[in-house]
């Protein structure tokens, strides 16, 4: 029997994977005794992947990485699917499920940049954004409009006001999403973002309805390539990075630096000069028995020699 051939370039033919697998899914999560607040993203990435994996078998992976030179510490993509056994990915899909009171709907536009950087780096065909909410936060929610066929301006999405304050404590989509990302950030993004809407499932428990929505995105128009200084430090900051760099910074550069490579990290001026790395000498970041530099939430420095992760 010949196996058939599937065009990974045809839209419609990944559009159409995409839709039935969503449908799956959401039965799937329908039918989950618990309540639909209680679930979590991996609950619908989970039946997301296996309905894509009995129609593709062999082909679908989930949370894999892909290397990206414009997304420092760029996170595993959600799902893959391959051109062929092992790679390379054609499909991508980044998946978000909105538990919170407070929508995070608005997290879609960092997936979305992520995704068309991926396209345009790795040549992936079809990018897509899945996202379960509740229906009245879809009927409010900032960054809606990234799920609606169009074209969306990447940065009235990412100044978007947020009332209230994000998850992060940000006030806009932007500063919320850097606070999540903690350092972690890309340096070039679209202009813009068109989208195609691919679906949407409703789920509903008793009263409670559900909308999970999926659209296909990709970049449109031109890019802006200096959406952030590419940083001079390593995709992930630890602790023995900074006990062999840190001391050799002046105390002018060390606070600037760190500060502006790791938003979101609690990092003060006050928290890096207090690790007593200011040059010229070792022994300030806790190689040789000093204080390492480990910050809290809230920006205090303290000593640690368990927290070793900045």
């Amino acid at each position: 029997m010949t196996a058939r051939v599937i065009d990974w370039n045809d839209a419609a033919v990944a559009d159409g994977h995409l839709r039935a697998a969503l449908a799956e899914a959401a039965a799937a999560i329908e039918a989950d005794p618990r309540p639909l607040a209680d679930l979590r993203e991996e609950d619908l990435r989970g039946v997301l992947y296996r309905a894509l994996a009995r129609r593709l078998p062999g082909r679908v992976r989930k949370e894999r990485s892909l290397r990206l030179s414009a997304f420092r510490g760029v996170g595993g993509f959600d799902v893959l699917v391959d051109r062929g056994a092992g790679g390379p990915a054609v499909w991508l899909a980044e998946v978000k499920w909105s538990y919170t009171s407070r929508s995070k709907i608005h997290e879609s536009v960092w997936d979305a940049v992520k995704l068309c950087l991926a396209a345009d780096e790795h040549r992936t065909s079809r990018s897509w954004l899945v996202t379960g909410a509740p229906r009245d936060q879809w009927a409010t929610a900032e960054a809606a409009e990234l799920f609606a066929s169009g074209t969306a301006d990447f940065l009235s999405l990412w100044t978007q006001p947020l009332v209230p304050p994000g998850p992060n404590g940000g006030g806009t989509s932007g500063a919320d999403l850097l606070a999540g990302g903690r350092g972690n950030r890309f340096t070039r993004a679209p202009a813009a973002f068109a989208v195609q809407t691919v679906g949407t499932e409703e789920i509903r428990r008793g009263d409670t309805v559900w909308d999970s929505r999926a659209v296909a995105v990709h970049a449109a128009g031109d890019w802006i390539e200096d959406f952030a200084v590419p940083p001079a430090f390593p995709a992930s900051i630890r602790q023995p990075w900074l006990d062999a760099h840190v001391p050799a910074m002046s105390t002018e550069q060390a606070p600037r630096r760190l500060i502006l490579a790791c938003p979101g990290r609690g990092l003060t001026g006050l928290t890096v000069r207090q690790s007593g790395c200011h040059g010229g000498h070792r022994g300030c970041c806790g190689s040789s028995g000093s204080r390492a530099l480990a910050t809290t939430t809230s920006g205090r420095a303290r000593n640690s020699s368990t927290n070793r992760r900045v």
